[in-house]
């Protein structure tokens, strides 16, 4: 869904918007360290959710020109689940249970509270500057997304089919329509008599 966005999600960045998204940038690099040391140290599950933390940030502050205000809006929601995950994990393992974790978890974990927390801050921050200052970019003037690059955007490829109107074939009312005077409303026959002509019949005649 954060991938996938919409056109209207696309718009032009100001000068400060600029400045928070190079910031955006940065810390996302340095949560990429993060993840690296998370999985060495065995912290598996906290680095996978990383993974789709810094895809989403690099994709929204990819292109200067053209920032994607859905995908800014989604890692400031990964960067905060992640931030409350990190720390309610550091309090049970470090400070409530001692458990022995080695050098490369342990700099996940401290690190994850400082730079996840920041990542959210400056993502909202970034998102509010590009809501209160919105204005669209076409479709044209921006650099391909991640899934046009794989081909995955298909809806964008898609070519519009013109409306084909039905031709309405008009009812032949003669018998020459090759159903043998079939389907014709009754009454419309010239051929068809309800009595027959002939000399009538009484009740006398019984």
């Amino acid at each position: 869904m954060c991938l996938c966005t919409t056109p209207h999600a696309v718009c032009k960045p100001t000068a400060r918007a600029i400045t928070l998204g190079r910031l955006v940038y940065a810390v996302m690099f340095i949560l990429f360290g993060l993840m690296i040391c998370g999985f060495v140290g065995g912290y598996f599950q906290l680095s996978i959710l990383v993974i789709f933390l810094i895809v989403t940030g690099w994709c929204g502050v990819r292109d200067e020109q053209a920032y994607n205000i859905e995908q800014i809006l989604c890692c400031t929601f990964f960067s905060g689940y992640i931030w409350v995950y990190t720390v309610v994990d550091l309090i049970l393992r470090v400070i409530a249970y001692s458990v022995d974790l080695p050098v490369a978890a342990l700099i996940a974990l401290f690190g994850g509270t400082i730079f996840y927390a920041a990542s959210c801050i400056v993502s909202k921050m970034l998102y509010d500057e590009l809501r209160s200052n919105y204005e669209r970019v076409e479709e044209g003037s921006q650099a391909p997304s991640l899934m046009d690059r794989f081909g995955l955007n298909s809806q964008r490829q898609a070519q519009q089919v013109p409306d084909q109107e039905a031709e309405e074939q008009p009812f032949v009312h003669n018998g020459n329509n090759g159903r043998g005077g079939r389907g014709q409303p009754l009454g419309q026959d010239k051929q068809f008599k309800a009595f027959p002509p002939g000399q009538g019949h009484s009740l006398q005649d019984l």
